[in-house]
């Protein structure tokens, strides 16, 4: 057996170990001999480094030991500027005499430089220009280093170039301030918004998602009048074609997804749906009128497009060449005009076929490429995408999803009267026929009032909330009176100048499903799945989520017009009078629509049968 010495002096034991830990954080605890850097250091790896990252130079790197050599270079110089800002000013001084930036922007567009080199570049750019000081970075935007890189060609076409390329975008973006702003300009461009913008729409989320960070922060700090000017004139150049084509291509994935009944590929394409709807909110309460300007076309031009398609069984080409001023004005200029279905016009946007082709715009055979961030052919695509929308046997529920999408999206970001224009388009009793035949009328490429005046009605539509979001206190109330008003004012409320709603009949034949009907008196409820499922495809159950979300978003105003009818106890006003035996109220409307297409069975009621939307569904 094991036996214990009972002598044993275990407090000497433990003064030992005590002893022992002291030593050794008291030897941790002496200070390190700081790194050997200096100026002359500096001077010396940076003339070296001129000669090796010049392409034809005799000190190019030949050998592994040459390029190792650069590479160490390479990482101790920004190691030394980091260190010199806080303990050496000359080495700082030193580092811009012998213009280290430019060293380093010339190896980024320098083709030839080996793959590793590069790499190293790339790191020790992105180290400098994220731990400057803020007395230093504006000295590195005073130069045009940046502005060359951003206008040249860099080799972007790895995943890890294209990161670093991305976090030198976002550093600029982030720490660039408003007063400082018209460094980043040319003559003529805005070349970091520029690359900004067109990564913005990439096939990876989270470069789509950095892309969008940086050009939303140049886009708020936008107080230098020319600044202003040009990055306002970029982004109505680009923004609108580049979400517009992603949109498109979101839907057309959805309805082949939906086709080959893939539940991922539609969930995928669902949430990148929803990510850009996002991003509109995120556009439009930048509060800037023009970019809300911008987004209002983009989603009319989108909106009425898609459901254009519900109704016309093929749509030409000329589709996506509708150009319009908000004002509707030849005289304006081209910089102050919006279109319905935006393309930039020739020779407005350049860029290499190099850069084309690492962004993912051409493909192998040099052909523009449909997932391209920005295609030669402003057309590529899209029509290809209407066809498979128009061809797909769940068009419709798609487009009522798409819809109850976009304005769950909006009310979640307070910006729910911004689809009122939408919402009047697909419910009420009647059409403008000027309306009706300008959505015609996009086939052939003819701009016309009624689709400025839509486009504007969103906008301003979106303005006002974005001016409410501003007020202090609750405004829901507020808002929903505004909404009434504008609502009960609506031109469709009244056989005028109109004709039968197409949009609203196809509605309520989507309602319309025999042996259940929804009570127009009963709440509402969504159906049991949510948006991102392939089961949301179901015409019934995409045409009851439509429904829903408008419970969400307009909750009081549905009791006020009667969409949803409120208890007789709490009623305080009395109903809207009909004129002339028309429906006198969107809520009329709809709860007529509802009851017509045989939703008025109380016996089926949502409220004493939680499962009915299901059943609705199947």
């Amino acid at each position: 057996m094991l036996g214990f010495d009972l002598d044993f002096d275990l407090s000497h034991a433990f003064q030992r170990i005590a002893d022992a830990v002291e030593g050794f954080l008291a030897k941790d605890a002496e200070p390190q001999p700081a790194p050997a850097y200096c100026s002359e250091q500096m001077k010396t790896m940076l003339r070296h480094l001129s000669h090796a990252l010049h392409f034809g130079d005799p000190a190019w790197p030949h050998t592994e030991s040459q390029a190792q050599l650069a590479i160490r270079y390479l990482e101790v110089t920004a190691k030394s500027l980091v260190w010199g800002q806080k303990h050496d000013d000359s080495i700082v001084a030193c580092f811009l005499d012998e213009g280290g930036l430019s060293i380093l922007i010339r190896a980024l567009l320098t083709y030839q430089l080996p793959r590793s080199i590069k790499l190293q570049v790339y790191q020790s750019t992105c180290m400098i220009a994220q731990n400057a000081k803020e007395e230093l970075f504006p000295e590195f935007l005073k130069g045009s280093e940046f502005t060359d890189l951003f206008l040249g060609d860099p080799e972007i076409d790895s995943e890890e170039f294209l990161q670093y390329f991305l976090s030198l975008i976002k550093t600029i973006a982030l720490r660039a301030k408003p007063e400082a702003m018209h460094l980043l300009l040319t003559s003529n461009d805005f070349p970091v918004l520029r690359r900004a913008l067109m990564l913005s729409a990439h096939g990876d989320q989270m470069v789509r998602t950095q892309a969008r960070t940086a050009y939303l922060t140049i886009l708020r700090g936008l107080l230098d009048a020319e600044v202003r000017e040009k990055a306002i004139q970029l982004a109505q150049e680009m923004l609108p074609q580049l979400l517009e084509k992603f949109l498109w291509s979101q839907w057309a994935s959805m309805a082949e997804a939906a086709n080959r009944q893939n539940a991922p590929a539609f969930k995928a394409a669902a949430l990148e749906e929803e990510d850009t709807f996002e991003h509109f909110t995120e556009l439009i309460l930048l509060g800037i009128p023009e970019i809300t300007e911008l987004v209002a076309s983009t989603v009319a031009g989108a909106f009425l497009a898609r459901l254009g398609c519900l109704l016309s069984p093929t749509l030409d080409s000329n589709l996506w060449n509708v150009q319009f001023t908000a004002s509707y004005d030849a005289a304006i200029p081209y910089a102050n005009s919006f279109m319905i279905v935006p393309s930039p016009k020739s020779g407005e946007v350049s860029v290499s076929e190099s850069t084309m082709e690492s962004e993912g715009h051409v493909d192998a055979s040099g052909t523009s490429a449909c997932t391209g961030e920005y295609p030669h052919d402003p057309q590529c695509g899209i029509c290809e995408d209407v066809k498979t929308l128009e061809l797909c046997p769940f068009n419709a529920a798609l487009a009522w999803r798409t819809l109850a999408s976009l304005t769950n999206i909006f009310r979640d970001a307070n910006l729910g009267g911004a689809v009122l224009p939408l919402v009047e388009l697909v419910t009420l009793p009647f059409v403008p026929t000027s309306l009706l035949t300008s959505i015609w009328q996009l086939k052939s490429g003819q701009p016309t009032k009624e689709l400025a005046k839509f486009s504007e009605e969103l906008a301003a539509c979106a303005m006002e909330d974005v001016a409410l979001s501003a007020w202090p206190g609750d405004v829901s109330k507020l808002k929903h009176e505004h909404w009434r008003c504008q609502l009960r004012s609506a031109p469709g409320l009244v056989r005028r100048d109109g004709e039968a709603n197409p949009f609203r009949e196809l509605l309520m034949s989507t309602l319309g499903t025999p042996g259940c009907g929804l009570s127009a008196t009963s709440f509402i409820s969504s159906p049991q799945c949510n948006m991102s499922s392939l089961h949301s495809v179901s015409t019934n159950t995409a045409a009851g989520m439509l429904m829903a979300q408008l419970q969400a978003l307009y909750p009081r105003l549905l009791e006020d017009v009667q969409m949803i009818a409120r208890p007789a106890m709490e009623a305080k006003e009395e109903e809207p009078n009909n004129n002339s035996g028309t429906l006198g109220s969107l809520a009329e409307s709809i709860s007529w629509l509802l009851t017509a297409a045989g939703f008025g069975n109380a016996e089926c009621s949502l409220i004493s049968d939680p499962g009915a939307i299901s059943k609705m569904g199947e």
